[in-house]
């Protein structure tokens, strides 16, 4: 009975350690602007370092460090082009980005709703509102183990208060409500991988052989330091540039012929 009761609390126990927030991935659809030029994505670059000032003191996140927004930015594009940054990324390069990072954890979401409204009269109201989708990538697992969808509404009386911090509020309120069952009690489940596996195709070997060009370009979600193998043999690759209709990918393990098919994506 000990025992079992032991293991429930390592189980529930909360997380700790480094996570970095990834930009936000926006549902075009869904999102709407209704106010000026509002953006999540200006949103971001002040409630993720919001989050990193109050992860301790005021949400009790205790020993989990925010990473710098802008570094862990810059170190994503590092790793993907700013085109696979609008998508859910591959375990690949959550892995990459981790280490780069030396994070243990790597959120990312998408926005499905980013709105402001007014309500005039008595009783007047300002109000933000924030749908988000978000999933929790762990170093120490190479896998995604939490996600969460979370709508939230920040509302304050008055109809002339400015609608940018009242948006930014439910974003900040999302972002922490979809973390705080992860966080604070110690929560995971199983989460498939939204990131779609592709098969590219051996255009032509480059040069000494150490090189190929693959039939996938910028529209197939192909990212420089995607990983891929062979379907008929050991041979292995990974991109290092990606062009508008193929890219280029570095031969790790050879040989490698013209018309061999290859996976990647999810690796």
């Amino acid at each position: 009975m000990f025992h079992a009761l032991m293991l429930g609390l390592v189980l529930q126990a909360p997380r700790t350690g480094q996570i970095a927030f990834l930009p936000p991935i926006l549902d075009t659809v869904q999102v709407a602007q209704r106010e000026g030029s509002a953006s999540p994505f200006e949103a971001a670059k002040r409630v993720i370092p919001k989050l990193a000032r109050e992860a301790e003191p005021k949400l009790n996140w205790r020993g989990v460090r925010v990473l710098d927004y802008d570094a862990t930015r810059t170190a994503a594009v590092a790793v993907v082009d700013e085109a696979a940054l609008a998508k859910a990324p591959t375990l690949s390069a959550l892995k990459r980005l981790a280490e780069r990072t030396n994070s243990d954890y790597i959120a990312y979401y998408t926005v499905r709703e980013f709105t402001g409204a007014r309500t005039e009269g008595f009783g007047a109201r300002t109000t933000g509102r924030s749908s988000i989708s978000l999933t929790v990538f762990s170093r120490a697992k190479n896998g995604l183990v939490w996600q969460a969808d979370t709508i939230d509404t920040s509302s304050a009386p008055g109809e002339s208060l400015p609608m940018g911090p009242r948006m930014d509020q439910s974003l900040f309120n999302a972002i922490r409500k979809s973390l705080d069952p992860f966080i604070l009690k110690g929560e995971t489940k199983e989460v498939a991988s939204t990131a779609v596996g592709y098969v590219a195709t051996v255009k032509q070997v480059l040069g000494d052989g150490k090189r190929v060009l693959l039939d996938l370009g910028k529209d197939s979600g192909v990212a420089a330091g995607d990983e891929l193998a062979s379907i008929e043999g050991s041979a292995r690759l990974r991109v290092v540039e990606v062009l508008q209709n193929g890219c280029i990918a570095e031969v790790l393990e050879g040989p490698v012929k013209s018309g061999e098919v290859f996976k990647g994506g999810v690796l």
